[in-house]
């Protein structure tokens, strides 16, 4: 019991989400560009005009100013999992505190933001001074999201792989504290998976046969397989790395589960839903439909081989979007090389709990493609019975008793930082403010929540 909340209390998925991308209008960047003062000053204190956060679009005015069809740049602060546009993600940040959660700094507000492993002294005092001096926040937190993933799943041990948009990061944690000289970055992710799984759907005809696909040249039409294969991953429900016969077994003993709709008040809606997709052909013929350019496209089974270049990357050669000078390591080849990093007797505990961030945490049946692919590569390790076999793999997943998060992996982070933000609070208005870059339409995201407490 703290701060007279139960520790058991429920907690509740994002309540605000918004693309993490910003834009400049054209006019700015050519005022800057021919040196104009900025009309924004004094008279008496005009200088050239430059970059600052109020320069830059974000949310809902990026969008009503891009449907009004003014000239933008747009670009994307997060790439690689690092900030590289520090005035863009204060604009980004700027946005979450203000706009959307109503200037936090008037009550005492404990602000949380989630930072991905490896992250620099110079580059977390950045984000602190940022958050204090420009926002005038009473008390604030950065969180590592290798940490959190394994809060989420009942753990302070074990093995954090996060497959974002443009990089992957495996990072072993034990006993809460990241080994950050073991953690292994590559430049991976479900961007590349995307360019795949868009070669695959060539071969869906009936994909093929929509009419806004039909009447497209090849670049072009690859460019909206692309596209369509992005807005899968946003359904990770939609996706599975189950053979087809696993996968019909498992959904025999699937019942229909309403725990989290009798918390919200949603399990009409869900027997809805699920009555719906019953009635719906393209669902009984194992398809599935997803919104592209306005329209519904139904995008048949194929779409379960998304995965296949997590473990075999020579899959990637020679495809059109997958850049060849990139390092290409597979996620088994990752895993192993961040193990032998680590000190010998602790690799069976790090085994013992591995936790999958990302959309690709959202899709099913990780844990039972893994230990196969994985087994090779440990069987040439040192003959030892310290030494990891692939028995002691154990994929850790969210606990069902956090309802609102049942089959939502994807989201672990997230429900990690919450859970943090609940029990340190006290007397604090929390808000949890986290980032996660698989958003496939660029980048990141933020995703943002306020818990008071």
């Amino acid at each position: 019991m703290l701060a007279g909340k139960p520790l058991g209390e429920i907690f509740h998925k994002p309540q605000l989400q918004f693309e993490a991308k910003v834009g400049v209008k054209k006019t700015t960047l050519d005022g800057i560009a021919k040196g104009d003062l900025d009309d924004s000053m004094d008279t008496d204190e005009k200088q050239p005009m430059r970059l600052r956060p109020s320069s830059y679009l974000v949310g809902q005015q990026l969008e009503d100013t891009l449907l009004a069809g003014e000239p933008i740049e747009i670009s994307y602060p997060w790439r690689d999992g690092r900030i590289h546009d520090w005035i863009g993600a204060e604009a980004l940040w700027k946005h979450a505190l203000k706009q959307l959660l109503g200037n936090p700094r008037a009550a005492t507000a404990l602000v949380l933001v989630t930072v991905p492993h490896g992250l620099s002294k110079d580059e977390s005092e950045k984000i602190t001074q940022i958050f204090f001096e420009r926002f005038n926040v009473p008390v604030f937190a950065l969180l590592e999201r290798p940490v959190l993933g394994l809060y989420a799943s009942g753990s302070v041990n074990g093995l954090f792989i996060d497959i974002g948009y443009d990089s992957t990061d495996v990072v072993p944690v034990l006993e809460t504290m990241p080994q950050y000289t073991a953690a292994t970055h590559w430049r991976f992710g479900t961007r590349e998976l995307s360019v795949y799984l868009a070669s695959l759907l060539k071969s869906d005809s009936h994909l093929l046969a929509h009419e806004k696909l039909s009447a497209l040249g090849e670049q072009e039409k690859f460019n909206a397989l692309v596209e369509i294969a992005q807005e899968l991953f946003n359904h990770p429900h939609s996706l599975s790395l189950l053979p087809e016969e696993d996968e019909k077994e498992k959904k025999k003993g699937e019942e229909l589960d309403i725990a989290a709709a009798l918390v919200s008040g949603q399990e009409q809606n869900l027997i809805d839903e699920k009555d719906a997709k019953e009635n719906n052909p393209a669902a009984s013929q194992g398809r599935f439909e997803v919104q592209w350019r306005g329209s519904t496209v139904s995008v048949g089974k194929i779409r379960q081989r998304f995965w296949e270049p997590l473990f075999n990357m020579n899959l990637l050669k020679g495809l059109k979007g997958v850049d060849e000078e990139q390092t290409r390591v597979s996620l088994p080849e990752a895993i192993v090389y961040t193990l032998d990093q680590c000190e010998i007797e602790t690799r069976q505990q790090i085994l013992n709990g591995l936790v999958l961030a990302g959309p690709l945490a959202g899709s099913k049946g990780f844990s039972q493609l893994l230990a196969p692919h994985i087994e090779p590569y440990l069987s040439k390790g040192d003959n030892n019975e310290l030494q990891a076999s692939a028995s002691a793999i154990k994929v850790l997943k969210v606990p069902d008793y956090f309802a609102d998060f049942k089959k939502r992996d994807d989201l672990n982070t997230f429900l990690g930082a919450s859970i943090v933000a609940k029990i340190t609070s006290a007397d604090h208005s929390s808000f949890a403010i986290t980032k996660a870059d698989y958003n496939l339409r660029g980048p990141a995201v933020i995703t943002v929540t306020p818990y008071l407490v």
